[in-house]
């Protein structure tokens, strides 16, 4: 059966003429949203929105059960569906299903000399010492050493370079700070925390803030006590608080409030101003910022 809707620029066809019209726009439209830090670019606005979303730090979903947030409502209910246990509709289920079983798919790192834009190269030898005589001299100053334990060759000549080695021997996607020669952990291979990174440390984004560096990885924290915490958490592992009732640890106060009062408790917290219902005191406070910020009245919780 043939489909009634031809695009007239291309072999496409569909039954929906709205879905003709939509095809035309994404596929061959001139108009199209770039994203200001990493260059992407969308046909689609709302795609668009979602994708500034990836660069941001702020998380607008919330979990009322642990107090961890998501930057997405599909994350919400995936993290609710796998560490929870709560249960969806059969479609939503399969779908988040596939999610968790789909493991994302790392970029490839192809070897590119970014001065000249070269791509062919018989080796990585051959990669390294073209670099050199394409930057000059200058990159000898620089150290680009690699940072896993037993690598057969350890210094290169260029972050490229050494971004290859580390995706082509280790198989991981760290990128390399062209300026300073530091390795940043980047997920798939993406360039948000080098740019983070270059925007603290070598930019200076923030002049009148003094930064405090991590001695055990490359995070930085524009408070000594961030950065302490940071320490106690991820490095050392350290739990200070514990619920009595059930031995959870947390390392954070207000988490083990919300957890004593989720789990063992089950005191309801009602929002004063609408019907809005939970049980951690971080939820309610992040729903009375978002939806109630212009009343004048500040609404104060008791400990539990």
């Amino acid at each position: 059966m043939s489909l009634p809707f031809l695009c007239h620029l291309c072999d496409h066809a569909t039954y929906c003429e709205k879905y003709l019209k939509l095809h035309i726009y994404v596929q061959h439209g001139d108009k199209s949203y770039k994203c200001e830090i990493c260059g992407k670019e969308s046909k689609l606005l709302v795609n668009h929105e979602k994708h500034k979303k990836t660069h941001s730090d702020q998380k607008e979903f919330t979990c009322d059960m642990c107090a961890k947030g998501f930057r997405t409502i599909r994350s919400l209910k995936t993290h609710l569906f796998k560490q929870h246990g709560v249960d969806f509709d059969e479609k939503e289920k399969s779908s988040m299903l596939k999610d968790i079983e789909r493991r994302p798919k790392m970029k490839p790192v192809d070897p590119e000399c970014l001065k000249c834009n070269r791509k062919t190269f018989r080796n990585i030898e051959d990669f390294n010492d073209h670099v050199l005589n394409c930057y000059g001299r200058r990159l000898l100053s620089i150290d680009f050493i690699c940072n896993k334990k037993n690598c057969s060759r350890k210094k290169w000549n260029s972050a490229e370079v050494l971004h290859y080695h580390l995706f082509s021997e280790h198989q991981v996607s760290d990128r390399v700070c062209d300026i300073c020669g530091t390795i940043v952990k980047c997920p798939w291979n993406t360039v948000n925390n080098l740019i983070r990174h270059k925007s603290f440390v070598h930019y200076d984004q923030k002049p009148e803030t003094e930064k405090f560096s991590c001695d055990q990885c490359d995070k930085i924290f524009a408070s000594k006590q961030r950065m302490k915490y940071h320490v106690e958490v991820k490095h050392l592992g350290i739990k200070k608080y514990e619920c009595e009732s059930c031995g959870y640890k947390t390392n954070q106060k207000c988490r083990l409030a919300d957890h004593e009062n989720i789990m063992h408790k089950k005191e309801p917290l009602n929002c004063k101003y609408c019907d809005f219902m939970c049980y951690s005191r971080t939820i309610y406070g992040k729903h009375n910022r978002k939806f109630h910020k212009d009343h004048k009245k500040v609404i104060k919780i008791n400990a539990f």
